[in-house]
């Protein structure tokens, strides 16, 4: 442990000192402050329009007075006609409808919109006595949808723990093939295990990720504080952690099969073309998720990535945030990112120990796994 330990600290000391890592958080805390800042001054993140259904009225007179006190109301408004009244609530329970005006009595909203756009055009049209003359009855229904504050969060959250932790999965296969190629593995071999210099590389540099993962989460709360914006209202502890948690499982396993992946390679100029096929996945799971959160859709091949190891933790994040991951299920991917991580650190380990120190012609996965150790 003493020498992991010394490993860790110099991978830390090395990563903190360097101009990149300054630049990085730097760029990360501007971007990330201005993410923040910029939607608080629209108020509506996704700039989406609140969608009305009519049922016993001309649309044409609700449009002409949602017109009249369109300068009261926070997001633009849809006007469109519902059959009856039961198509109306049954749209808004499948969100396909945000507000339902019936007749000049009653007006629904979805439950759980208390602090949205929605719920706003909902209570102005409701109490406006511009609309009918005089107050409607205001009732919420159908099953709560995750807040635009949430889902806004959850945003943000993916493509932080995705651009860190191809980054910094990056940074340990480039480190490992330097060492490799300029014999500096002989010398700190001659002092350490193999498996301690491992673990103290994936440690180290995931300690500094995390770090700056930290300052950069640190500068949207500044923000929002700064701006007064609720985008990350709603957004408690839990799910700050349940973020914090998946970046961490997904560095961690990324980093073994980076650090197996820079053991087998000779020469430093070998690393970048490694280090695309191992980030495939964890691109294919940003890029096929990452239009659900706007939409809300849960497809089978979203779920299915989310119970994948290399693609879980940029999708099962997406799936809490819509609202669409049941317990058993998060509970589930979970377990099976564990096992993933438990399966990659003992193939990166053996492949590692088989082939840091070996010159010469490449070797492969599987002849690495059937040599001898060092």
């Amino acid at each position: 442990m003493n020498r992991t330990r010394l490993v860790v600290r110099r991978e830390m000391r090395e990563r903190l000192r360097s101009r990149a890592f300054q630049v990085a958080t730097v760029i990360s805390v501007l971007v990330v402050g201005g993410a923040i800042i910029l939607p608080a001054l629209n108020r509506n993140p996704f700039n989406e329009a609140v969608k009305v259904g009519v049922v016993g009225r001309p649309v044409s007179q609700v449009q002409s007075q949602v017109s009249s006190v369109k300068s009261l109301l926070k997001a633009p408004t849809k006007v469109t006609a519902v059959a009856s009244q039961d198509a109306g609530e049954d749209q808004l329970r499948r969100s396909k409808l945000d507000v339902l005006v019936v007749g000049t009595k009653e007006i629904f909203v979805r439950q759980g919109d208390e602090t949205t756009d929605r719920m706003q055009v909902a209570s102005t049209l409701a109490y406006l006595p511009a609309f009918t003359g005089h107050p409607l009855a205001l009732h919420p229904i159908g099953a709560p949808r995750p807040q635009a504050a949430g889902r806004f969060t959850a945003f943000l959250g993916v493509i932080l723990t995705y651009t860190f932790v191809a980054v910094y999965g990056g940074m340990v296969l480039n480190g490992v093939a330097e060492e490799k190629s300029s014999r500096v593995a002989e010398v700190l071999l001659s002092a350490v295990r193999p498996s301690e210099l491992l673990t103290g590389k994936v440690v180290g540099i995931g300690a500094v990720a995390l770090l700056q993962g930290l300052i950069t989460a640190a500068s949207a709360v500044v923000a929002g504080a700064i701006v007064g914006t609720n985008i990350l209202h709603g957004t408690g502890v839990g799910r700050l952690c349940s973020m914090l948690g998946w970046f961490l499982l997904g560095y961690t396993f990324y980093s073994f099969v980076n650090a197996a992946a820079g053991s087998l390679v000779n020469r430093q100029e070998e690393a970048s073309s490694m280090a695309f096929p191992i980030q495939l996945p964890l691109l294919v799971g940003y890029l096929t998720t990452i239009g659900s959160l706007s939409n809300g859709d849960d497809s089978k091949l979203i779920r299915v990535l989310s119970f994948l190891p290399p693609t879980a933790p940029v999708t099962m994040p997406i799936r809490i945030a819509i609202g669409a991951a049941k317990p058993w299920q998060i509970a589930l991917s979970l377990v099976l990112m564990v096992a993933g991580i438990v399966v990659a650190a003992r193939l990166a380990s053996r492949i590692y120990a088989r082939s840091i120190l070996r010159t010469g012609k490449r070797l492969k996965f599987r002849q690495a796994l059937q040599s001898a150790p060092i």
